[in-house]
């Protein structure tokens, strides 16, 4: 499965070390790496290759110096869903219509949810995560209070429990991590795929534990989205209880149905 890395911290930490640490991971996740960076505000426009990150000579060379943050967000994709190019390696962006920019990572496969059928022929790639994004700017677009931490909270936790409900009889995996510039938002629903820890100089999390960062770590709180702002977690919303729960036949069926178009 593709594997989800983030951090969210109240002054700029050096991230180099544990950045290493989970591309080494991409052996068993080839199909792609990308990164998106901030300081206290939107993040940076993501840096991304189609390729393992463990083979990426840009990538080598951008963990030399030293790479310090207060927010970002990191992927290595293995490809479930869309063709290996540039345009379906995570995280994804968009803007929505006041301005504000989202950056979205997921680790997962949507089975059925019929909220982001429009997407799959808008879209510039072909992945059912990018689809996500879509549908939630949209969502943020034609909500008029927009601007209000506690409406795009509302929006994003309704957003992730009907996703994760799905339409089909096991629901969708969807595990995100998704920024707007000023919150880190976290969603798991597939048990012990999500992890988080809280260290001095801010939160982390990551899909598995990670060695270098030498904190406690513990599960995300289940079926939740989870807000964090400044190294701290300020929101998390009811559990949806929508667990994604693995079926091969799921895939099997996904598979079938894509080649037949």
């Amino acid at each position: 499965m593709c594997e989800l890395f983030g951090l969210n911290a109240p002054r700029p930490v050096k991230t180099n070390a544990v950045l290493k640490e989970f591309y080494a991971r991409s052996a068993t996740n080839p199909h792609g790496w990308g990164l998106a960076i901030g300081t206290a505000g939107a993040l940076s426009l993501p840096e991304k290759e189609p390729v393992a990150a463990g083979k990426s000579l840009y990538l080598v060379n951008r963990l030399r110096p030293d790479i310090c943050a207060t927010d970002m967000i990191a992927h290595i994709r293995l490809a479930t869903m869309g063709t290996v190019d540039y345009v379906n390696t995570h995280p994804f962006y968009a803007t929505d219509a006041h301005g504000r920019r989202w950056t979205l990572a997921h680790n997962g496969t949507i089975f059925g949810a019929p909220a982001l059928d429009r997407h799959f022929v808008l879209q510039d790639g072909s992945t059912d995560s990018e689809c996500i994004l879509l549908e939630l700017v949209a969502r943020m677009s034609a909500a008029p209070d927009a601007a209000s931490a506690e409406t795009r909270f509302g929006i994003l936790a309704d957003f992730a429990s009907e996703i994760s409900r799905g339409s089909t009889p096991h629901g969708n995996k969807v595990n995100l991590l998704i920024h707007d510039g000023e919150f880190l938002y976290a969603h798991t629903n597939f048990k012990d795929s999500l992890f988080c820890a809280t260290a001095p100089e801010g939160v982390w999390l990551c899909t598995v534990p990670l060695a270098s960062v030498r904190c406690e770590w513990r599960p995300l709180p289940f079926t939740s989205l989870c807000a964090f702002r400044a190294g701290e977690l300020v929101r998390t919303a009811s559990p949806h209880g929508h667990e994604y729960i693995y079926d091969p036949e799921d895939y099997r069926t996904l598979y079938a149905a894509y080649a037949a178009l």
